[in-house]
């Protein structure tokens, strides 16, 4: 079953993620900064990584950054979700091999950007 790494300081979107994708063939992982998430997803890579560029320690991009210059997950798929907007957003995560989900986002959007990130089935259940 694939494994998501989600790094976000939000516990109400943390838990919002894991109600969207609970019981959908997918298991969620949480970390709530930026350091603990590197040190989550080097010694135990997942198969996706949801990043939050506003985290309390160091900010998303360099966690983006470590990430990829790290063998272990530099090739791991990675979804930024940002409240941040601008096509700078974009572009920059789009240059570290990463794609974007704006928020805010409605689970059925966070499934959709599952599925094509993963190639696994996330049926909607609300």
């Amino acid at each position: 079953m694939p494994r998501i790494l989600v790094i976000e300081d939000s516990p109400v979107l943390r838990r919002f993620i894991e109600i969207s994708l609970r019981g959908q063939n997918v298991v969620v992982d949480g970390a709530t900064k930026g350091r603990t998430g590197i040190d989550a997803a080097t010694t135990d890579p997942p198969d996706l990584i949801m990043l939050d560029l506003g985290l309390p320690d160091i900010d998303g991009w360099t966690v983006l950054d470590e990430l990829r210059s790290n063998e272990a997950t530099s090739r791991v798929p990675v979804l930024v979700s940002t409240g941040w907007e601008g096509s700078e957003i974009s572009i920059r995560a789009h240059s570290r091999g990463a794609e974007v989900l704006p928020k805010p986002y409605a689970a059925s959007d966070l499934r959709a950007a599952v599925v094509a990130m993963l190639g696994v089935e996330v049926p909607a259940t609300a």
